[in-house]
């Protein structure tokens, strides 16, 4: 199978690294699960939890996915002419907390080589790059700011949601089972069908979000031309 994808569209390195981005984790995902299934094939019952944790990974993945792909959906959709949008962004070098602070003009001296756009789509990165999404009211306020029609993705949101609810359970609980006593297992169950479609969610929703931003966007003739690569695993 193929574990990463090259998308090339020169004209749009933000469509690229989406496309790119989100096809080849996809595909990681998948690889994980069936790797999952080549381990298990011939056990019967319940999986130990060291065969789980491949699926447990896979759902790190996911989430990754739908993180990645979020923030640069809004590098590429996100209004900068829209001034009560960019106000909420701090400049960049300004503080470290991400917190939108009151500047002199001096500050600006440090980006004298900069145009304005520059500085603005500088800043809009480093603020990203702290953006965690951990809830589908996060998404949902997110697709607001970039004008996106959310009732395009909301029978997504309740697999969404479940993903990210145990995405969460897994990274800060090691996805500790809640039930004790005997016959209980330490960690969660989990199951490749449910894992593929949490897989298969993130890539639906990421594909309408991306089609409701590229359509705002005066984004060249040449999108329409971009070729797809795909690279098998060595």
């Amino acid at each position: 199978m193929h574990i990463k994808v090259r998308v090339e569209a020169p004209d749009n390195p933000l469509l690229a690294e989406f496309l790119t981005n989100s096809l080849t984790n996809h595909s990681r995902v998948e690889h994980l699960v069936r790797v999952y299934e080549r381990e298990t094939k011939e056990t019967k019952g319940r999986r130990n939890n060291a065969h789980l944790d491949i699926l447990r990974s896979a759902v790190v993945f996911i989430h990754a996915t739908l993180e990645d792909g979020m923030r640069v959906a809004t590098r590429i959709g996100l209004p900068r002419n829209c001034r009560e949008v960019i106000d909420k962004i701090p400049l960049v070098g300004l503080n470290e907390s991400g917190n939108v602070e009151k500047f002199f003009l001096g500050r600006l001296t440090e980006h004298m080589d900069k145009t304005v756009k520059q500085l603005i789509d500088e800043s809009i990165d480093r603020h990203l790059e702290r953006i965690s999404y951990t809830s589908v009211a996060e998404l949902a306020g997110w697709l607001k700011v970039l004008e996106v029609d959310v009732n395009l993705v909301q029978s997504l949101f309740p697999t969404l949601d479940l993903m990210m609810k145990r995405r969460h359970h897994i990274v800060h609980r090691g996805d500790r089972s809640v039930k004790t006593g005997p016959g209980q297992q330490f960690a969660q169950s989990l199951s490749a069908r449910v894992v593929r479609q949490w897989n298969e969610a993130v890539g639906d929703f990421l594909g309408h979000v991306l089609e409701a931003v590229m359509s705002k966007v005066d984004w060249p003739d040449q999108v329409s031309g971009a070729l797809k690569k795909h690279i098998p695993s060595d």
